[in-house]
C-alpha cells in the first residue's frame, strides 16, 4: 500500500531521507554479531530477544521504503516504533560492543603468562668479557691459607681471544632471568611452549609445566585466550614421564593438530566402556524393567518421568550396580566430586573421561587419564606432541615447539 506521512514532519523525514533504510541496515548486522557472539546462558537470550524485538519494528517500513507490498494499517504507529527500534538497536549493540572489548582488556593474569626478554646488557658479548667475568668469579670464591680455591672444580682454560665479537641475537623463545647462568648462557630447564600465531593473542608465548596445562576461554585455564569461538575447557596438554599429550576435553568444535580433527569415540548402544577397573554398559531405557538383567534397582537412579534415555551401568568395579543418566551436553566422569558421574574405583583418575550428547551422538574423551580407558576394547588416549606441531582452537592457532633434549 501507499504511505506517505504529514509533508515535512519528522516522520516524513525519517521515511524519505533513507534513515529507515539505515536503521534497518544497522538494526540487521548488530543483530547479526549479538546473536552470532553472545552466549545462550540468561544474558545472551535477553540480549537476543531484545534485538530481535527490534528488529521486528524495524522491518515493516523498512521493507515497504525498499518497495515491498506491506500491509500496513497505522503508518504513524509504525513509523515512530521503526525510529524507537533503531534506537533501542543501536544503544544495545553499541554497549555490547563496548562491554566486550573491556572485558577483554581487564582479563585476568594467567598462570603460565608470556615470559618478558631478558636483559641483554648484563650478557657478555665478546671472549675477552666472558674471560673476564670468569676470571672475576674465581677471584671472588673462598680461598684457603695458601690460597687456593676451596672449590673442588677445575679451573676452565681461558677462551683464546680471537678478536671476534659474539653477537647475541634475539632468541626463537625469550628466556627468563633466572634460566641465565652468570655467564649469559641459557640453561635448558623448559620442557616445551606453545606459541599463538594469529588473533588478539599473537606473539604470545605459553610455557608448558609438568602436569596439567589446561587451554580454553575461562579465565581459570592455565593457557587461558580471549578467543568467543574456543569452548571454555577446551583441551588439555598433559606432562608426564618426559611425554607430551594432548587431551580434547570435549569441546564444541574439537581441536586440531596439523589441519587433522582430534576428537572422541563414538559410542554405540550396547558398547562396553572400561575405566580403570569400572566397566560401564551403554543403555538406551523405555521403562525401568530394562534394567532387571543387568542392575539392582535398590541402587539404581534414574526419572521415571523421562520415556527414553540412554544411561551407563556399572557391570564391574566398585559401584556395580549403579546406573547413571546421560544428560545433553558434557558428562564429566571420575573420582572428584564435581564430576557427574562420581565413581568411587581408585584405579579411576579424578578427572578419568567425559562423554558429550549432542544431537542424538555420543562421543567418549579421555580428559587425561593415567589409567585404562577404553571402548569395546579399543583404547582412547590423547595424541602425543614431538614438535612443530600446529594446534588450532576455535579460531586460534598455536605452534608448539619441544624443548631441546
Amino acid at each position: 500500500m501507499y504511505i506517505d506521512f504529514l509533508n515535512e514532519s519528522p516522520l516524513w523525514y525519517w521515511y524519505h531521507s533513507g534513515g529507515v533504510i539505515a536503521g534497518l541496515v544497522v538494526t540487521v548486522v548488530l543483530g547479526a554479531i549479538i546473536f552470532g557472539q553472545s552466549n545462550w546462558k540468561t544474558g545472551g537470550i535477553l540480549l537476543k530477544t531484545i534485538m530481535g524485538s527490534a528488529f521486528m519494528t524495524v522491518m515493516p517500513l523498512g521493507l515497504a521504503r525498499l518497495g515491498f507490498a506491506m500491509a500496513i494499517g497505522n503508518a504513524e504507529l509504525v513509523g515512530y516504533l521503526s525510529i524507537g527500534g533503531t534506537a533501542v538497536a543501536l544503544t544495545v549493540g553499541i554497549a555490547y560492543l563496548i562491554g566486550k572489548d573491556s572485558s577483554k582488556s581487564n582479563q585476568p593474569s594467567i598462570v603460565s603468562s608470556p615470559a618478558s626478554l631478558p636483559n641483554t646488557d648484563s650478557i657478555p658479548t665478546t671472549v675477552p668479557e666472558r674471560n673476564k667475568r670468569m676470571e672475576n668469579i674465581l677471584n671472588n670464591l673462598p680461598k684457603d691459607a695458601k690460597g687456593e680455591n676451596t672449590v673442588n672444580e677445575p679451573k676452565p682454560n681461558p677462551v683464546p681471544d680471537t678478536g671476534i665479537i659474539v653477537g647475541v641475537p634475539v632468541p626463537t623463545v625469550p628466556p627468563v632471568e633466572e634460566d641465565i647462568t652468570e655467564m649469559g648462557y641459557q640453561k635448558a630447564s623448559r620442557i616445551g611452549w606453545l606459541t599463538v600465531n594469529n588473533g588478539d593473542n599473537a606473539g604470545d608465548i605459553f610455557y608448558l609445566q609438568e602436569g596439567s596445562n589446561s587451554v580454553g576461554r575461562n579465565s581459570h585455564n592455565q593457557i587461558c585466550v580471549g578467543d568467543v569461538y574456543m569452548s571454555g575447557e577446551q583441551c588439555d596438554i598433559k606432562v608426564q614421564d618426559n611425554k607430551i599429550t594432548l587431551f580434547d576435553l570435549g569441546s564444541r568444535s574439537g581441536t586440531k593438530i596439523n589441519g587433522s580433527i582430534f576428537n572422541g569415540k563414538t559410542i554405540n548402544l550396547g558398547s562396553t566402556i572400561t575405566l580403570g577397573d569400572t566397566k560401564l554398559k551403554v543403555l538406551k531405557i523405555d521403562s525401568p524393567e530394562d534394567f532387571d538383567s543387568v542392575s539392582n534397582l535398590d541402587n539404581t537412579v534414574f526419572e521415571t518421568e523421562v520415556k527414553k534415555a540412554v544411561v551407563l551401568v556399572a557391570v564391574s568395579g566398585p559401584d556395580t550396580g549403579k546406573s547413571y543418566l546421560l544428560q545433553e551436553g558434557l558428562n564429566k566422569i571420575g573420582r572428584s566430586s564435581d564430576s557427574d558421574i562420581r565413581l568411587n574405583d581408585k584405579s579411576v583418575s579424578r578427572k578419568h573421561a567425559a562423554i558429550k550428547c549432542q544431537d542424538g551422538i555420543f562421543t567418549l574423551f579421555n580428559v587425561g587419564s593415567s589409567t585404562k580407558t577404553e571402548i569395546d576394547g579399543v583404547k582412547v588416549s590423547g595424541i602425543e606432541l614431538r614438535g612443530n606441531e600446529e594446534i588450532n582452537a576455535g579460531r586460534t592457532q598455536f605452534k608448539f615447539t619441544a624443548a631441546a633434549a
